[in-house]
């Protein structure tokens, strides 16, 4: 970390680091009353609001008064959770391997040679000492491991350690009596008599000159109160036989430098419960050597004039509380009674910690400290219970799953994205696992869909399985709750079977039939239904070439397994034709007519239809706009008389829809014409003697042409019609008279007469006179 020189008076910037020299101390007060006190030639930084304090290098004393909460302190790999408590710190810096500088922890928290950065990290020495608190400390060394350490013990890493930190019991009454951090300073340390009373608490002896009688910290946190304590010999707690870490042994503490640092006047570091070598240390607050001190320290012995009969106690009841994995060793215990011959003057101390034989998941064996505290503590001997202790498997949460969307394969397969197991747990309970422990994640890019057809929001299984080298400390608690979608294959029409457009006749509608083609991207092994096809003309209109917009319907397969559904398929455009519907005429007739000299005839009654109901019906569509025109006239075979005479019409189709219609063929029509009607004119008979017959003489007869009518009785134009056996007659009788009735028998002739009819024969009167007669030779 970046720092400065600590100068007299000077206000600490929040995080700033400060280095002391290496001749001074210094002391800072927080604004919630903590006090830390910083050693000679020490690197350190404070952030008051979140209580963190980080070490480079020196030692430090923080006290944070009870009921301010905890503090927690960060030395290179090494990390620890305090509260209520007074603790000394020490951090020895490591060094470079190759130009030997000491390695700084830089912003990501690696502890690395600013000159060599790619130098592999590592961890300087570090010691920590409790000297007095309510609570259990917890120290988590580089690895992770986690060990408890209470009032009079010391945690140690040495450089470039690793595994748990170990554990040291310490002197505190030479440390209280030593230490320039603690009696250095004009004003004395707030806590100093709580330090003094855990040191005679662990020793046996309560220090009664402080006026802290009858009250005792014990290393669990629980408050100790004797009625009189006696004068008891003097016992050190920590001088057992053992050499091991964990063990309460001095031996060790000699070996640990910079634990305390001397004041002023470049005194030397000393370790800690041994007395400075120079430097000017103070010698401390005065502490009474209780009677019977033993002679030497590291050494398991009681002052030889005691004559108390020593009584053996053992415990019982403990039992160490089963455990999720959390990292550490450390066990919880629960019940432990003292049991023997047990005076009111002793109590169980540090009886509800311990520490199992390893830190992974299985039953193990539980180391304890578990001591004696009280007046008469120095009576008896304890012996340490057998305990076994269970650590069950932490469960793991798998977070950040997903699933990928995926077109329908016609397989259930799902491809499952960003499924973690996440590190650094805060619970037993949060699903994440301890620290940056090495636990892997497998099978955690497939599942399986509820089934392999489309859909929205399918539950998708999987089988994740936990690897790494630390699994077997956990256990999935569950497979990840997963969803996704199968969306529909869009599948084509085959360019090589393409799908058509019939042909089809008029019909006012836009409607097309379409034949469907073949299907191209089915997934392999399914068949599908017939696949039926909805086609619309652009317009209803008559065309070829017409543009078709062409929608398709797919259908389920035989198998029940090859479902539509699964797929889309685009709809396209095609070109279709349609082509006019072909109208008849119905009920057409020819007038008959009088013969005029033209082949011209009336041809009545030609009507179109609507309302067709087949292409075939010779009817137009609804009440479409369909006119004839040329619909009442047409033209005999010819301009003669006759009957069933063929006539020929050039009928044709108007009107706003004619356009989509054709007329199929003319009407195949017949008519008449009848022979026009002729008269006789000016015919006169004349009179004639008696001759004895009945003939007469018809003179001015005559046929009149320029009819301008039917019924005019002459006949047409200009053309040939001559009167046959126009001039004679037959009277009556032949006998004289006068008007007297004349038939006549007059015909027509000539090359149009056959046109012509002779209406009737003229009626004629004629007079037929006496004849006279004479007489011939007579003789009077």
């Amino acid at each position: 970390m970046d720092s400065k020189d600590a100068d007299v008076g000077q206000s600490v910037v929040e995080g700033e680091a400060v280095i002391t020299k290496d001749s001074s101390l210094a002391e800072i007060t927080a604004e919630d009353s903590s006090i830390i006190r910083i050693g000679a030639h020490s690197v350190f930084s404070y952030c008051s609001k979140e209580r963190i304090v980080k070490l480079d290098k020196g030692t430090i004393l923080m006290h944070t008064p009870p009921g301010n909460g905890g503090a927690t302190i960060e030395s290179g790999g090494v990390t620890g959770a305090i509260s209520g408590t007074t603790f000394m710190l020490t951090a020895s810096p490591a060094k470079c391997p190759q130009c030997g500088k000491e390695l700084r922890v830089n912003d990501a928290g690696k502890v690395i040679c600013r000159d060599h950065p790619n130098t592999p990290p590592s961890n300087g020495g570090f010691a920590l000492i409790v000297l007095e608190g309510s609570s259990v400390t917890k120290v988590t060394g580089p690895d992770g491991q986690m060990v408890a350490v209470a009032p009079g013990q010391m945690a140690v890493v040495g450089p470039k350690g690793s595994g748990a930190p170990a554990v040291y019991a310490v002197n505190l009454t030479q440390i209280a009596r030593t230490s320039p951090l603690i009696n250095a300073f004009p004003t004395p340390l707030p806590s100093l008599p709580q330090i003094i009373a855990t040191a005679y608490q662990l020793q046996g002896q309560n220090l009664q000159s402080t006026g802290t009688s009858g009250v005792a910290i014990s290393s669990s946190g629980q408050l100790l109160t004797a009625a009189s304590p006696p004068p008891n010999p003097f016992l050190q707690t920590f001088a057992m036989a053992s050499n091991q870490p964990g063990q309460n042994n001095s031996s060790n503490i000699g070996n640990l430098a910079n634990i305390a640092t001397a004041a002023g006047g470049g005194g030397s570091p000393t370790p800690t419960g041994v007395a400075p070598t120079g430097g000017g240390a103070g010698a401390g607050p005065t502490i009474p050597a209780p009677p019977n001190t033993p002679p030497s320290q590291g050494q398991n012995a009681v002052a030889a004039n005691q004559s108390t009969a020593i009584v053996p106690l053992t415990v019982s009841g403990a039992s160490v509380v089963p455990k999720v994995y959390d990292g550490t060793s450390a066990g919880s215990i629960v019940g432990a009674l003292l049991s023997g011959a047990v005076s009111s003057g002793v109590a169980l101390a540090n009886e509800t910690t311990g520490i199992l034989a390893s830190k992974n998941v299985g039953t193990w064996s539980v180391t304890t400290s578990m001591g004696l505290v009280g007046a008469n503590v120095s009576s008896y001997t304890l012996t340490q219970p057998t305990l076994t202790g269970t650590i069950t498997a932490k469960d793991l949460n798998v977070f950040g799953a997903g699933v990928t969307t995926k077109v329908y394969d016609g397989s259930d397969s799902a491809v499952v994205t960003g499924a973690v197991l996440l590190g650094n747990s805060t619970g037993a309970s949060d699903g994440k696992f301890i620290g940056a422990e090495t636990v892997t994640l497998s099978g955690a890019t497939s599942g399986t869909f509820a089934s392999k057809n489309v859909g929205t929001g399918k539950g998708v299984t999987t089988t994740m399985t936990l690897g790494g080298s630390d699994a077997g400390n956990y256990t999935l608690l569950s497979q990840p709750t997963l969803t996704g979608d199968i969306t529909a294959k869009a599948i084509m029409i085959d360019s090589s079977a393409p799908s058509t457009v019939l042909p089809k006749v008029y019909d006012g509608l836009r409607n097309a039939i379409v034949t469907v083609g073949f299907l191209d991207g089915v997934v392999a092994g399914e068949i599908l239904g017939a696949t039926s096809a909805t086609g619309t003309f652009s317009d209803k209109n008559v065309g070829a070439g017409k543009n078709v917009a062409v929608i398709y319907t797919l259908a389920d397969g035989p198998n029940p397994l090859h479902l539509a559904s699964n797929y889309t398929l685009a709809g396209e455009t095609l070109t279709g034709t349609i082509t006019a519907k072909d109208l008849s005429v119905f009920s057409a007739t020819v007038t008959t007519k009088v013969y005029d000299g033209s082949d011209s005839a009336v041809v009545t009654g030609a009507v179109l239809v609507g309302n067709s109901t087949a292409d075939n019906d010779g009817k137009y569509i609804g009440m479409e706009t369909v006119t004839l025109s040329g619909a009442t006239s047409g033209t005999f075979a010819s301009k003669n008389v006759g009957t069933g005479k063929g006539v020929t019409t050039t009928m044709t189709l108007g009107g706003a829809d004619a356009g989509n219609y054709t007329l199929l063929n003319q009407p195949t029509l017949r008519g008449d014409i009848t022979a026009k009607d002729l008269q006789v004119f000016n015919g006169a008979v004349t009179t004639k003697v008696y001759d004895g017959s009945d003939s007469a003489v018809v003179t001015g007869a005559v046929l009149v042409g320029n009819s301008s009518s039917d019924t005019d009785g002459k006949f047409i134009g200009a053309e040939t019609v001559t009167l046959s056996v126009g001039t004679s007659g037959t009277f009556a009788d032949k006998n004289v008279g006068t008007g007297k009735g004349v038939t006549t028998a007059m015909t027509l002739g000539g090359a149009d007469a056959g046109n012509y009819t002779l209406l009737n024969q003229p009626t004629l009167r004629g007079d037929i006179t006496a004849k006279d007669l004479q007489v011939f030779n007579g003789a009077v």
